[in-house]
């Protein structure tokens, strides 16, 4: 059994409110919560809900017009039933006064009853007697009578039910007309709330593509970095073992290093040397002997960089300092690794590879 159009229309408005609060927020709220695909879900589960509610516009639609097709062949069956009931009464209106003539004429015998008489009596004139035709007469006036009553209580019953059936179909016409107005208002809504959806949906997309475009780029440039870092890396092992085969081919030897700074000079002299500490004999290398070499050096500045083309504490040039395996710059090396090249420094050239503060500290 078909559903009522009002009941449709009813069902269709509460479900067009629950889609577009529970699932439909206000569009900032969507652009920042909400994934693509969520979107794209609302987005079909509403379309499905407009083409839905697209198919019983058309139903309702098809009742409002046959209602109204109803109503105008209901309105036409009114107006011959009122133009019959129109003519029946004026039929009995004449025949009312027909007879009101006969009985003047019959009990004043006045002038022209004949005529009357006549007129009533065009099919009696073969009747025997006068009172044969008077009960004939009185007869038909009864029969006319009775039948008036009879045609005025059937055209008054049809006229009263032909007036219902237009009322009714006046009623369900215009119920009819206010479910499909509130039907198509209802797809409006949802339709405005589909297109924006679709525009949401849009950016959204718009923007995940700018944020991966940005991102490739990042990737691109960070691969640059790493290449080129890579290659420098590549040059600087190749100019680093260039130099370490050159050293082992020269053999060892001493390595003249920097002079010393001014501040490393002014704490050495300030404490009178360190000669007296190894009396006279050649210093052992020990953490003491480097201690007081860096601080004639540079001043113990592991980061000392005067400009003069010697780095570090101990003031290695950079020759030196990739001879002895190392890479970058001396001043820009740990402590610890300036202390080991120290070390291996002083293992192949002796003291005499810092003469100066050699000599300053009776190190040699």
């Amino acid at each position: 059994m078909p559903m009522p159009a009002r009941a449709v229309a009813n069902r269709v408005a509460f479900t067009a409110g629950l889609i577009s609060l529970a699932f439909f927020p206000a569009p900032r709220s969507i652009l920042t919560s909400a994934s693509q695909a969520q979107l794209q879900n609302r987005a079909t589960q509403l379309s499905q809900q407009i083409s839905a509610q697209s198919s019983e516009i058309r139903a309702v639609a098809v009742q409002a017009a046959s209602a109204r097709a109803r109503l105008v062949t209901d309105q036409a069956n009114l107006a011959k039933v009122n133009a019959q009931l129109s003519r029946s009464r004026a039929e009995l209106a004449a025949e009312k006064q027909l007879l009101v003539s006969y009985a003047i004429a019959k009990f004043t015998d006045a002038p022209g009853s004949s005529a009357v008489i006549d007129a009533l009596n065009t099919n009696q004139n073969n009747v025997a007697t006068q009172s044969t035709y008077e009960n004939v007469a009185s007869g038909y006036v009864v029969n006319v009578i009775t039948a008036y009553r009879r045609d005025q209580q059937a055209v008054t019953a049809l006229v009263a039910s032909d007036a219902r059936d237009v009322a009714a179909a006046s009623q369900t016409q215009q119920s009819l007309a206010q479910d499909l107005v509130s039907l198509q208002s209802g797809v409006a809504r949802e339709q405005a709330t589909l297109t924006s959806v679709h525009g949401q949906i849009a950016v959204l997309v718009q923007q995940r593509l700018q944020q991966e475009a940005v991102a490739r780029q990042q990737e691109l440039a960070l691969a640059a970095r790493r290449a080129a870092q890579q290659q420098a890396a590549q040059q600087q092992a190749a100019a680093q073992a260039a130099q370490q085969q050159a050293a082992a081919q020269a053999g060892p030897q001493p390595a003249a290093q920097g002079a010393p700074s001014a501040v490393g000079v002014s704490t050495a002299v300030s404490t009178g040397g360190a000669g007296s500490q190894w009396g006279g004999s050649p210093a052992p290398p020990s953490s003491q002997a480097f201690a007081a070499l860096r601080n004639c050096e540079s001043g113990g500045n592991y980061q000392d960089n005067t400009g003069n083309g010697y780095y570090g504490a101990y003031q290695f040039s950079a020759s030196t300092w990739a001879g002895l395996g190392f890479s970058g710059l001396p001043s820009a090396a740990s402590p610890s690794t300036q202390d080991q090249a120290a070390q291996i420094e002083q293992r192949q050239a002796g003291w005499a590879a810092w003469p100066e503060c050699s000599l300053i500290l009776g190190l040699d």
